[in-house]
């Protein structure tokens, strides 16, 4: 598949900086300097079994933050990479 996707990210540190990419998700969200908030299709598409309008969110997020623009919470919306809706709360330990 190939799909034209458009990138909406905000100015805070991004939370998954620390983490070793595992998944091809992973490498979106670690070489990325800024939190993902959502990415939408530009065109139609299709994924072989579904047909999706241009302008689909397939990933949709919604932040909160510190006050040092660190990622507090994450609520994750359901869309074509995820199902169901979770929120996450973020805690970083200093060493």
């Amino acid at each position: 598949m190939n799909w034209e996707v458009s990138v909406l990210s905000d100015t805070k540190k991004n939370y998954k900086r620390f983490d070793t990419p595992y998944y091809v998700e992973d490498f979106i969200y670690f070489f990325n300097k800024n939190n993902i908030i959502s990415i939408s299709l530009v065109n139609e598409e299709t994924d072989g079994n579904n047909i999706f309008p241009a302008g689909t969110k397939i990933l949709d997020k919604a932040y909160t933050y510190t006050s040092n623009s660190e990622a507090n919470t994450i609520i994750e919306h359901p869309g074509y990479f995820n199902s169901l809706a979770k929120t996450t709360t973020c805690t970083y330990n200093c060493k």
